[in-house]
């Protein structure tokens, strides 16, 4: 976490996440760590679009898609000298 849960002005899962933590009464201050599973990540609500770590139970179903994705992006770096593309790489990852 880079700033206070206040300071932030675009919704993405760590907010979701802080959300969900501040909403129990935990406060994580800047430089602290938030893990979470991402459930759903096109959810503008904070409870649907991730589960904080030490809240799951374990029947939780989690966005492959999403990340599927952060896999591709990854290896993008290091297959984007050799020509490769996001595009190109989805499409032979996902058919």
């Amino acid at each position: 976490v880079s700033k206070e849960l206040s300071e932030y002005r675009q919704f993405n899962d760590s907010v979701a996440a802080l959300k969900q933590l501040h909403s129990l009464g935990f406060h994580v201050p800047p430089g602290r760590s938030v893990e979470y599973v991402i459930c759903d990540s096109t959810s503008k609500k904070s409870w649907e679009r991730v589960k904080v770590a030490s809240l799951l139970e374990g029947d939780e179903e989690y966005d492959a898609e999403r990340y599927v994705e952060f896999v591709l992006r990854a290896v993008v770096e290091l297959f984007s000298p050799f020509g490769h593309s996001f595009e190109s790489l989805q499409k032979r990852a996902c058919g």
